[in-house]
């Protein structure tokens, strides 16, 4: 049976049924990105980032999705990265994770003082290590095979 994909106004009413990401879709997302080019979120690959920016003033961490590198995602950010979490998944399991994580972590939200596209997923730099160990058991694995932040 082939399976029929919802666009992306459909979705802002009724929201999509595997992943509940109508909160998600705007014009520029990544859902909607994948609509446009006739993809399945289902099966698209990407990447569920976490990453620590910084400078002399302030240290937070964003939660994030991209199709393309980490490294690329943030070519021209104004903060120092550290890259800390990469999990390969689909756009719609990453989407839930990151969603789900957001949400479990409402408490901690951070608001960048340097505004940049994906300032709305940032939370404070203290829950870093929980952000990480939530992420890792949502996609079923050991805190212990996290890899060592890169910086950039």
């Amino acid at each position: 049976m082939k399976q029929t994909l919802r666009s992306p106004s459909s979705l802002l009413s009724f929201g999509c049924l595997t992943c509940d990401a109508k909160e998600k879709v705007s014009g520029s997302n990544i859902y909607t990105k994948a609509f446009k080019n006739n993809q399945n979120p289902d099966t698209l690959k990407c990447l569920l980032y976490v990453v620590e920016f910084f400078n002399e003033t302030e240290k937070f961490i964003k939660i994030g999705i991209t199709t393309n590198t980490v490294e690329y995602r943030f070519r021209k950010m104004k903060y120092n990265m550290k890259i800390h979490l990469t999990l390969d998944l689909t756009l719609t399991e990453a989407l839930k994770y990151e969603k789900d994580t957001l949400k479990e972590f409402i408490g901690f939200k951070y608001n960048p003082l340097i505004s940049f596209n994906g300032k709305k997923e940032c939370l404070k730099f203290i829950c870093l290590n929980n952000v990480i160990k939530v992420l890792l058991a949502r996609n079923g694995q050991r805190v212990s095979s996290l890899i060592a932040g890169i910086a950039y």
